[in-house]
C-alpha cells in the first residue's frame, strides 16, 4: 500500500514538473534549455533511487518463501510410508537426524531420530514422517479428537474419493464420520489412518 501511494505521488509530480521544465525550456534561450534539462535529468534520477529504495523496503517484508513440510511423529514408520505411498505420495528419500546440531534445533539435546520425507505428485508439498529413537516419544495425541487443542491434521485431494477409501481401508484406514459433499465444489471425509493418524481427503467437484 505504502508502495503504491509513494509511486502515484511520484509519477504525478514528475508530469508536473515535466510540464513545466517543457514550458520554462520552450520559452528559453539555449542555455536555458540546457540548465532545465540537466534540472530534469537530476530530478528523474531523484525520483529513480526513491522508488527503488520503497521497492527494496517493501521487498524485504516479504520473507516467507513457501512452507515447506509437516512433520508426524510415528511408531512405526514403515507402516506409515506403505500407508502414504498407497494414498498417492512418493518417497523422496530416508535419513537418520542425529547429533548436537540437531538437538539445538529441536531443544531435545542429543537425539536420534529416522525419517523418511514424503512428496506429493506435483512436488508442491512435502510430510515428514519421524520415528524418535531417542530421546523416547514423552506425549500422545493420537487417540485425542479432532476439536483437541493443537491436534494434526493433513488434508490431501484425490481423484476419486470412494476409490481412494477402499484401497485405504485395505490398510486399516477407518472413515471418521461420513463423506459429504459441499455444495457443488467438493466431496469431503476425515479418516483415521496409520496409528489413528487424523487425515483428510477432499475431490473436487466439476
Amino acid at each position: 500500500m505504502i508502495f503504491g501511494l509513494a509511486m502515484m505521488i511520484l509519477f504525478w509530480g514528475a508530469i508536473i514538473l515535466l510540464a513545466v521544465l517543457l514550458v520554462r525550456w520552450l520559452s528559453g534561450s539555449g542555455p536555458d534549455r540546457r540548465r532545465y534539462w540537466d534540472i530534469l535529468s537530476v530530478r528523474c534520477q531523484i525520483g529513480c533511487h526513491i522508488v527503488g529504495r520503497i521497492g527494496t523496503s517493501e521487498a524485504g517484508k516479504m520473507a516467507l518463501k513457501r512452507m515447506d513440510n509437516v512433520g508426524i511423529v510415528v511408531e512405526d514408520l514403515e507402516a506409515a510410508i506403505d500407508f502414504f505411498c498407497e494414498l498417492g505420495l512418493e518417497l523422496e528419500g530416508r535419513a537418520t537426524i542425529e547429533g548436537d546440531w540437531a538437538g539445538r534445533v529441536t531443544g531435545l539435546g542429543d537425539q536420534h531420530v529416522e525419517i523418511a520425507m514424503m512428496r506429493t505428485p506435483d512436488g508442491h508439498s512435502r510430510l515428514e514422517l519421524s520415528r524418535f529413537l531417542a530421546p523416547p516419544v514423552v506425549s500422545d495425541h493420537r487417540n485425542a479428537p479432532v476439536n483437541a487443542l493443537g491436534y494434526l491434521r493433513a488434508m490431501f485431494t484425490v481423484d476419486d474419493i470412494d476409490e481412494t477409501l477402499e484401497r485405504l481401508r485395505a490398510r486399516g484406514a477407518q472413515l471418521v464420520g461420513e463423506v459429504v459433499r459441499y455444495k457443488d465444489a467438493y466431496r469431503l471425509c476425515y479418516i483415521r489412518g496409520p496409528e489413528r493418524l487424523l487425515i483428510g481427503l477432499a475431490q473436487e467437484l466439476g
